[in-house]
C-alpha cells in the first residue's frame, strides 16, 4: 500500500510518529516521509550552490593573488649604509643622518614599515630615480614607497635627511609583491669617505627659505659630502650635529671630540661604535664655524685641531702609519669670511701635526663664504662638492673618478700598470694609492682582475 501524501505541506499532523506491532510482536515506530519538492526547485537550489561555490573560489583566487611578502630587516639581501645599531636586528635603529637602506627586489610594488621615534624625514628612491620625501609618522607605520611598477627588478633606497638630534627611526621591514623575493642588492662602492661637522655638514636649512631650521629643510642627500661620495663613487659616514663646536660654542661646552665622534646612536651618548667595524679611506673634518661666533682663541683652536685629528687616527689603529688622509676643512659661512683668522688656524695644526707628530697625511680645504648670510643652500652646497672632488682628485691617491684610472688621465693603460705594480702585495695600505681596486686594504690577484676588466677603458671622449 502507497504512503500517503499530505495536501497541506503546512501540517505536521500526518507525519508524527505512529507506533505498531508485528506479528511477531515487536514494535515499530513509523519514521515520517517529507514530501517531494518539484524538480523546478531542487535545478534552483543546484545552481545556486554552483554560484556560491565559483565567487569562494574567486574569492580565493584573489587573496592568492594580492597576498603579499614580508622581508624582515635581518635578511642577507638588505644593504645597510652608516653607522647603524643592529642590537635588535629585527628592528635596526638609524639615528645619523645620510644612513640608508638599500635592496633589490622583485615585483611591481614595495612598502617599507618603520618605527618613527621623532620626528625625521627620509627620502625614498626606486631605481636611482627622483627621491620622495617622506615625514615619518609616530610609531610603526607602513608606507608604501611605490605601485605599478614594471614586473622586473627594481632597487630601492630609504635615505635619512635629518640629523640625529631628531631622535631615531627603526627600520622594520620590506614588503613586495606575492612570489616575489629580493636579489642581492648592487654591490658597495670601492672607496669610502667619513665626514665630522656641524650643521652645514648636516645639511640643515639647506632645503628652506632664507634660514628656516625646521626638520623639513634639514636635506643630507644635497649636502657637499653626500655629493662628494657620488661623484667619486665613495660610500660615505656623515657624523654631523648642528651647533657643535670643535672646542666650545655659544650655547654650551659640549664639542664632537668630547661628545659625539664615538657615538653609534647620535643621541645616545651611551651607544659606542666599534671603529673596527669600518675603516674609512679618507677622513674630512669640517668644525669651527660654532666656534668663531663663540670667541673662540687661535690657543684653543690650533691644538683642538691636532689633537681631534690624533684621536681619530688611534681609534682607527693609524696614529703609526698614518695611512688615512685627513683633510682639515672650513666653510662656507663666515669663518671663511674676508679677514677671518680660522683658516690660518688650520693651516697652523696642520704644520703643527708636521713638526711635532711627522704627520704629512693632512691636507686643508677652504670653502670661501658662500656669499649669503645664512647656511649654504643646494646651489652651494654644489659648488663646495665640486671643489671638493677636484681637489681629491688632484691630491688624495687613490681616488679617481673612473675606477683602475690611477694617473687621472681618464686612459686605463701601462701608465696605471706601472703604478699598479708598485704597490704589489702590500697589505693594510688603505686605498693603496688607487692600487687597491677590489676595496680589501690590499693588492692582490683581485685588484689585478679589476684592472683587466678595465684595460683600455678610454673615458676622455
Amino acid at each position: 500500500m502507497g504512503q500517503k501524501t499530505p495536501a497541506n505541506y503546512g501540517s505536521t499532523k500526518d507525519f508524527e510518529p505512529k507506533s505498531r506491532v508485528s506479528q511477531q510482536g515487536v514494535k515499530y515506530e513509523k519514521i515520517p516521509i517529507h514530501p517531494v519538492r518539484s524538480s523546478k526547485t531542487v535545478v534552483k537550489k543546484v545552481l545556486f550552490m554552483k554560484k556560491l561555490i565559483y565567487i569562494l573560489f574567486a574569492v580565493l583566487a584573489s587573496v592568492d593573488a594580492y597576498a603579499a611578502v614580508t622581508i624582515t630587516a635581518n635578511d642577507p639581501n638588505i644593504q645597510y649604509t652608516g653607522r647603524v645599531d643592529f642590537s635588535n636586528p629585527l628592528a635596526p635603529v638609524i639615528s645619523w643622518s645620510g644612513t640608508s637602506v638599500i635592496a633589490n627586489f622583485q615585483g611591481t610594488s614595495i612598502q617599507a614599515t618603520l618605527n618613527e621615534m621623532g620626528g625625521n624625514y627620509f627620502y625614498f628612491i626606486v631605481d636611482n630615480g627622483t627621491p620622495n620625501k617622506i615625514g615619518l609618522s609616530g610609531g610603526p607605520k607602513t608606507y608604501t614607497i611605490a605601485t605599478g611598477l614594471p614586473d622586473t627588478t627594481h632597487k630601492v633606497e630609504i635615505y635619512k635627511r635629518t640629523e640625529a638630534i631628531n631622535w631615531p627611526s627603526a627600520f622594520i621591514n620590506f614588503i613586495i609583491d606575492n612570489g616575489k623575493k629580493l636579489t642581492p642588492p648592487p654591490p658597495r662602492p670601492i672607496r669610502k669617505i667619513e665626514f665630522y661637522g656641524d650643521s652645514i655638514t648636516a645639511g640643515l636649512a639647506l632645503d628652506g627659505p632664507d634660514d628656516n631650521m625646521n626638520a623639513t629643510n634639514t636635506n643630507a642627500y644635497l649636502t657637499y659630502g653626500a655629493i662628494t661620495a657620488m661623484n667619486l663613487n665613495a660610500e660615505c659616514h656623515i657624523i654631523a650635529v648642528s651647533g657643535i663646536p670643535l672646542v666650545r660654542s655659544s650655547g654650551g661646552s659640549d664639542n664632537m671630540s668630547n661628545n659625539y665622534y664615538y657615538r653609534l646612536r647620535g643621541e645616545n651618548g651611551s651607544s659606542y661604535w666599534d671603529f673596527n667595524q669600518w675603516k674609512p679611506d679618507l677622513i674630512l673634518i669640517n668644525l669651527g664655524q660654532n666656534d668663531k661666533w663663540a670667541g673662540v682663541t687661535q690657543a684653543e683652536a690650533v691644538p683642538a685641531y691636532v689633537n681631534f685629528v690624533n684621536t681619530i687616527r688611534t681609534r682607527y689603529g693609524d696614529m703609526t702609519a698614518k695611512k688615512i688622509p685627513v683633510i682639515l676643512a672650513l666653510g662656507s659661512m663666515d669663518a671663511t669670511y674676508s679677514g677671518s683668522p680660522w683658516p690660518g688656524y688650520i693651516q697652523q695644526a696642520i704644520d703643527s701635526l708636521h713638526s711635532t707628530y711627522s704627520d704629512y697625511n693632512v691636507y686643508k680645504v677652504i670653502f670661501p663664504w658662500c656669499g649669503i648670510w645664512a647656511h649654504p643652500h643646494a646651489p652651494q652646497n654644489a659648488a663646495m662638492a665640486q671643489q671638493l672632488t677636484n681637489f681629491i682628485i688632484a691630491n688624495i691617491p687613490g681616488f679617481s673618478l673612473h675606477l683602475a684610472d690611477l694617473n687621472n688621465d681618464g686612459v686605463i693603460n701601462f701608465l696605471d700598470f706601472a703604478r699598479f705594480s708598485n704597490h704589489w702585495l702590500e697589505t693594510d695600505c688603505g686605498p693603496c694609492s688607487g692600487a687597491d681596486l677590489s676595496g680589501d686594504n690590499n693588492v692582490t690577484m683581485d685588484d689585478v682582475l679589476v684592472l683587466a676588466e678595465n684595460w683600455l677603458q678610454d673615458y676622455t671622449n
